[in-house]
């Protein structure tokens, strides 16, 4: 628990240290690795976020892949300078709750390197309620991919994961530019049942 707890504190202080991303200030980037860098791009040693390069696999997450009913139209885009499309889900139990993995994929068509989490917001809905974020460590996932910094014209694979609550309603997952909602938007529902 308590290592779980470090991991959420750095993943905070690296998120703060990057949501300013955009502004080309190179000590708001993270490295492939996940460590915070300095106005030179120097990584600042003790910063290093262990797993943010990690690869994700939704072929090894233990758990049922739910459907959609969601075109390919409306579920991936351009959205600024980058495309992203929302991939899959899997419905995951674990011994005390039901968590939802969602799978992006993140193509930097910009100029500047730039992490997922720097540049989106993902919400995941349930009746118009915000679901809470999760961090599982399980096979296959990597709650950290979201920071892990690409170059322009490179693409990664990104995971987000939630708490469910109720598994009767679908979930709406939609995934914006920060601050700039009229940059596009991409949006898919999954069925949990």
């Amino acid at each position: 628990m308590k290592k779980i707890l470090a991991i959420l504190a750095v993943a905070s202080l690296v998120l703060t240290m990057t949501a300013c991303g955009n502004s080309g200030d190179a000590g708001s980037l993270v490295t492939q690795g996940g460590a915070a860098v300095d106005e030179k791009g120097n990584e600042i040693p003790g910063t290093t976020i262990d797993g943010a390069g990690k690869e994700v696999d939704m072929k090894k997450v233990d758990g049922k892949t739910l459907n959609s009913d969601t075109s390919d139209r409306l579920s991936k885009g351009d959205i600024g300078a980058n495309h992203v499309s929302i991939d899959s889900a899997k419905l995951v139990e674990t011994e005390d709750s039901k968590i939802l993995v969602v799978s992006f994929t993140y193509e930097n068509n910009s100029t500047e390197a730039a992490a997922f989490s720097n540049r989106f917001t993902v919400n995941a809905t349930q009746n118009e309620t915000k679901m809470m974020p999760a961090v599982v460590n399980m096979e296959g996932i990597n709650v950290l991919s979201g920071v892990e910094v690409i170059d322009p014209g490179k693409k990664t694979r990104v995971q987000k994961t939630y708490f469910v609550t109720d598994e009767e309603t679908p979930v709406t997952v939609m995934v914006q530019k920060y601050g700039l909602p009229e940059d596009g938007q991409v949006e898919k529902v999954f069925l949990l049942k």
